[in-house]
């Protein structure tokens, strides 16, 4: 990520955390330029969710399950190993309403002993209809 891009980002997270109500215009502009910048604000998205608030978190993991593919797919693994129990869950929480992740790799989730059983089999259970 390039340095203009990582200041923008935390300029955006800095105003959706900050605010009283996600639901405001201008944080939903802030919503939407930060979905735009790509994957690339995946980890910067992740980490925030370890100090937001609970209704800047409810924002953070839709603009995680927006941005959710095969390219981000690593970080989102990162994200789930983390030590903090407000990342695993809001990462988990945005795999599992993802509708871009390639089925492939969810299966994959289950040969890795480091994630936590009991969110990947609650992403597994949110993407049974396309696993079939």
């Amino acid at each position: 990520m390039g340095l203009f891009t990582s200041m923008r980002a935390d300029r955006l997270l800095t105003t959706v955390r900050e605010a009283s109500d996600p639901g405001r215009p201008e944080v939903r502009v802030a919503l939407s330029k930060l979905t735009a910048l790509g994957s690339s604000v995946v980890p910067l998205v992740i980490a925030e969710l370890a100090r937001s608030e609970k209704k800047a978190t409810l924002a953070f993991v839709d603009v995680l399950a927006q941005l959710a593919d095969a390219r981000s797919f690593p970080e989102f693994l990162k994200g789930l190993c983390d030590p903090n129990p407000r990342v695993v869950a809001g990462v988990a929480w945005a795999l599992a309403g993802a509708r871009n992740v390639p089925p492939a790799n969810l299966l994959g989730l289950l040969q890795s002993p480091e994630l936590p059983r009991t969110q990947v089999m609650e992403i597994i259970n949110a993407h049974r209809a396309r696993l079939t």
